[in-house]
């Protein structure tokens, strides 16, 4: 209804169109008033009351300044009332005042209040709970309203007791059938004109369905009036027998008929023609006691008005969207004959790529199609099943356009004696997913390729990083590192194996001398040369030569004896020795190597570091003795 509460005031130019408006609404109001009034001279002001049905209209869009409005309006009543020759009292018109301000604000609270909060969005007349809360909020709101109004007439003397109740049935139908008449026709066609010109202060533009609702406008009308006049002008023109008020539900057949062509705007429009037409006719006729009955005729007109309006817009709506879809879609909407062979396509897939109609689905598919999707497909087809995502290629598709996938869906039809007549479901394109599938998969496995290359390339640098942080850079040895893990392993194992594990510890004599005397190079050359004999000399899986730090240098040995390990110890010295590098400052003339040796079996508790430690003092001991000589521990 509303796209924002009180919107209508929300900038200072849609607060002058809501005052022009509310004019608008006055005059209107006052207008309908008075043509009642004339209507009541005739005694048929009973059959409706318009200016009731204006006052919701404008507490259901307006809201609580609807109740401002309606008291203003109220007030303009009242102030042409004292300029009429018989006008009433000043007393009389503050106390109609203060009686109507309160009873239609305590109906706005009770009605008007709980339906604005219930119903907060535009009103759409093809839901039938938006009929039926109208309906019945209208009911509850007029008898409130009549019987406010009614015990005032009881109250003030107007009416007696006992015309209490006819006055009282009268008032509320009257005003019933002027709401449920005139608010569905002010909702429907007059605020979405009234909402747009408020918010941007202009019209509608003219369009070609605007014209062609012009069109069904003025068929309506013309349908209604011949129809008033078929059913009862000429009738009473003529003098025939008088009419019963049920011979005005003929009406209903040009009513339904308009409902139909037209819609829920057409319908709304030839109710209120028909109703107005009753109530003229009535007048002019003098049919005032025959009022009650025709008034139940009105209602029966609006109420078929309101709910077959709703019923045809709903219907159109869906097929509307259903066709809408169908048109924008690249998919397939279809139906086929109990052999399979499609008898309708409709979508973008069947108006621009596929010609099916006339085949088969198993005709038409092509050789790529997987064998148990065709096999699915045919027994579904055979056996009268649904089948649901069977993906077959078509053949029937222009090869340069390329292959063409669905993803195919059916359901049987029955008929009323459960017989299967035929088929219908959809299909979807899935082309594109079928080749982004295919590239996919090519891709993948070109990555894959490519992938496991750069693993092996990764693996490779790896080794070559690994080997390079576990590797003494100037020797080529391995380093203190690479020594601490592979010490760390031999020790577990001899615990766990309960063998020998021996360090062999070694350290140049006089290096430091010698690096004064020769040089750094020098000296880094004859770093080099000595490792080179280490390494040399310990080729088995289980011994590791490493440089400790500086000039000392170690060998882990796994798996010997002490004779054996004392034997390496001496064949490294010697290896040195023989290299016959010049060392002056020596007292051996030559760069020669003092080692320690210490070997043990490993037990629980027992430190590793005790072991190096006792073939440190074993070296301590060799070089205290004159060095170019080996020691082992004995401890």
């Amino acid at each position: 209804m509303m796209k924002s509460a009180y919107f209508f005031l929300a900038t200072p130019a849609a607060r002058r169109r809501f005052s022009f408006v509310v004019g608008v609404y006055i005059v209107t109001w006052l207008s309908t008033w008075y043509l009642a009034g004339l209507l009541n001279q005739s005694d048929s002001v009973s059959l409706w009351f318009l200016p009731m049905g204006l006052r919701y209209f404008c507490l259901l869009v307006f809201g609580l300044p609807g109740m401002f409005v309606e008291l203003i309006t109220f007030g303009c009543f009242w102030l042409i009332q004292l300029l009429m020759p018989s006008h009433p009292t000043v007393g009389e018109m503050l106390f109609e005042l203060a009686y109507h301000g309160a009873a239609s604000f305590l109906v706005f609270l009770m009605v008007i209040v709980p339906v604005r909060r219930w119903k907060p969005v535009p009103w759409d007349f093809t839901q039938a709970s938006a009929t039926a809360l109208l309906i019945g909020s209208a009911f509850v709101m007029c008898a409130l309203e009549a019987l406010a109004g009614s015990y005032r007439l009881l109250y003030t003397g107007i009416i007696a007791r006992s015309e209490w109740p006819d006055a009282y049935l009268n008032w509320m139908l009257g005003n019933f059938v002027g709401v449920i008449t005139l608010v569905p026709i002010l909702l429907v066609r007059a605020w979405p004109r009234i909402q747009h010109y408020i918010e941007h202060g202009d019209g509608f533009h003219l369009t070609s369905s605007h014209l062609s609702i012009r069109a069904a406008d003025r068929n309506t009308a013309l349908a209604m009036v011949a129809s008033l006049v078929l059913v009862f002008g000429i009738p009473w023109y003529l003098g025939l027998k008088a009419h019963f008020p049920l011979m005005a539900l003929f009406l209903l057949l040009p009513l339904v008929t308009v409902t139909m062509l037209y819609g829920m705007r057409s319908a709304l429009l030839g109710a209120l023609i028909l109703d107005s037409g009753l109530v003229i006719l009535m007048a002019l006729n003098g049919l005032a006691e025959q009022a009650f009955q025709y008034q139940f005729v009105m209602i029966a007109i609006a109420a078929v008005g309101m709910w077959l309006g709703g019923a045809v817009d709903a219907r159109e709506r869906l097929l509307l969207r259903y066709r809408d879809f169908a048109s924008i879609s690249n998919d397939l909407l279809w139906e086929s004959d109990v052999q399979g062979i499609l008898v309708n396509a409709s979508g973008g897939l069947a108006d621009h790529d596929v010609p099916m109609l006339g085949y088969s689905w198993l005709s038409i598919l092509g050789e790529r199609t997987e064998p148990d999707q065709r096999m699915a497909l045919q027994q579904a087809l055979a056996n009268h099943e649904a089948f649901q995502n069977v993906e077959v290629e078509l053949t029937l598709v222009d090869e340069a356009s390329g292959p063409c996938w669905i993803r195919l869906s059916g359901l049987p039809l029955r008929d009323e004696t459960g017989r299967v007549r035929g088929f219908r479901g959809t299909a979807i394109d899935v082309s594109q997913e079928m080749l982004a599938d295919a590239l996919i998969r090519d891709y993948n496995e070109t990555l894959i390729h490519e992938v496991a290359e750069r693993t092996a390339q990764l693996e490779q640098a790896n080794d070559v990083l690994s080997e390079l942080s576990n590797t003494d850079g100037l020797t080529g040895l391995a380093n203190r590192r690479r020594f601490d893990v592979f010490f760390t392993h031999e020790w577990a194992r001899a615990l766990r194996n309960r063998e020998y594990i021996a360090i062999l510890l070694f350290d140049i004599d006089h290096f430091k001398k010698y690096n004064d005397h020769y040089g750094h190079q020098a000296g880094d050359a004859c770093l080099q040369a000595v490792a080179n004999a280490l390494r040399a000399c310990s080729r088995r899986p289980s011994e590791l030569a490493a440089r400790y730090g500086g000039e000392e240098f170690v060998i882990v040995a796994a798996d010997v004896d002490a004779e054996g390990v004392h034997r390496l110890a001496e064949v490294v010295r010697q290896s040195v020795e023989a290299l016959g590098i010049v060392h002056a400052p020596s007292s051996y003339g030559l760069v020669t190597i003092s080692g320690g040796v210490a070997i043990g079996v490993p037990e629980e508790g027992m430190h590793k570091e005790a072991l190096l430690h006792h073939a440190d003092e074993a070296l301590y001991l060799a070089k205290t003795q004159g060095r170019n000589a080996t020691r082992i521990f004995a401890g």
